[in-house]
């Protein structure tokens, strides 16, 4: 499982993450019995190997490396880690394109609650959808803590792969970011 004992997300280079959010990603799809795309996200340029092209089983993910980020270190201005709920490392990216997949095959923009933001990311209804199932695919417990009612939207028709709490998830992330989850959102 990708928040497995002794893996630190915060030492990983994007690749790794990107690598991360596949198996995450892959075992949700599996678990929901949701068929995968045969390619997500837009078509994207870097400097990856192959362009940033990875065959995974058959489909081809593209995932744009120069626009993603690594995990911030010590937050300030532009805060991101894998399982936050900004979250712009490749693992994020993913979980964030898989959930348009999922969104175009149920049509949940239709559905959604209309609640505060659980990011800083939710222009329109489809972004609400893939930004909420981001967090629910790599962080459900922290999607239950910020946004209940989205998270129990989600739960009633989807199994979530993650079963850590929140602090587990985000237990090699800086300590402003559980600070920030406390004192915003947990009563």
């Amino acid at each position: 499982m990708i928040y497995r004992e002794g893996l630190n997300l915060s030492l990983l280079n994007k690749k790794e993450l990107f690598e991360q959010g596949m198996i995450v990603c892959d075992e949700f799809l599996s678990k929901n019995n949701i068929k995968p795309p045969i390619i997500i996200a837009k078509n994207f340029d870097n400097n990856v190997k192959e362009k940033g092209c990875y065959y995974y089983h058959d489909k081809i993910i593209h995932v744009n490396f120069s626009k993603c980020r690594l995990p911030v270190k010590t937050p300030g201005y532009s805060w991101t880690y894998p399982g936050y709920k900004a979250d712009l490392t490749p693992m994020g990216v993913l979980a964030h394109e898989m959930g348009h997949h999922i969104d175009n095959l149920n049509n949940l923009y239709k559905l959604m609650p209309k609640t505060p933001k659980v990011s800083g990311y939710e222009p329109n209804d489809k972004e609400i959808v893939a930004e909420t199932l981001r967090l629910f695919i790599l962080n459900p417990d922290l999607l239950r803590i910020i946004s209940f009612n989205r998270y129990k939207f989600l739960n009633e028709r989807f199994v979530p792969v993650i079963t850590q709490t929140w602090e587990e998830v985000l237990v090699n992330a800086h300590i402003k970011f559980k600070n920030t989850i406390n004192k915003n959102f947990i009563k």
